[in-house]
């Protein structure tokens, strides 16, 4: 019987959340970061730094999914405009323009064979905040698998994220 391998992405150009997933099993979570800490704190969003920052995830995340072996999906959550305060500053300041980008560019350098998805933010979590989505996280795995995994920031998301497309992908 063949393993079941999946890469689910919390995707973010200041920093990515990331989580290998073995036969429907977290197995490993990292947030992978562009450059080190002063050098990515003196960056500005221009055209340069937006390349170079989403070149650098990707080939982070590339080299990620390959150990110990590729997966065959590979799930990244794709940004959505709201009707909504934050919503708006978001759109007004090309953040989803920038973070669209940095997932285009992450599709494009994957292997053709590789089964990716796309789901929206309300599709997998609706409107739950990320302390509930935490919480969900930590009852569903347990949080002695959370913790040695060292699960934190942006790799919750990419947890439930995850876990969202494991069922709905081989659960059924």
């Amino acid at each position: 019987m063949w393993s079941r391998r999946m890469l689910s992405i919390d995707p973010g150009l200041n920093g990515t959340g990331v989580v290998y997933w073995f036969d429907g099993v977290p197995q490993r979570a990292a947030v992978l970061r562009p450059l080190v800490g002063q050098v990515r704190s003196t960056l500005k969003d221009d055209e340069d730094s937006l390349v170079a920052r989403a070149r650098t995830l990707t080939q982070l995340v590339i080299a990620v999914s390959k150990a110990p072996s590729t997966p065959h999906t590979v799930v990244i959550e794709f940004p959505e405009f709201h009707e909504s305060i934050k919503g708006r500053m978001a759109r007004s300041t090309g953040s989803i323009d920038r973070l669209s980008f940095l997932i285009g560019v992450m599709v494009g350098q994957m292997p053709n064979h590789w089964r990716v998805m796309l789901p929206l933010v309300r599709e997998w979590k609706g409107q739950l905040p990320k302390d509930v989505v935490n919480k969900r996280m930590i009852t569903r795995y347990g949080i002695d698998l959370v913790v040695r995994m060292n699960v934190r920031t942006h790799a919750w998301d990419a947890l439930g994220i995850g876990e969202w497309a494991w069922r709905q992908t081989w659960m059924r």
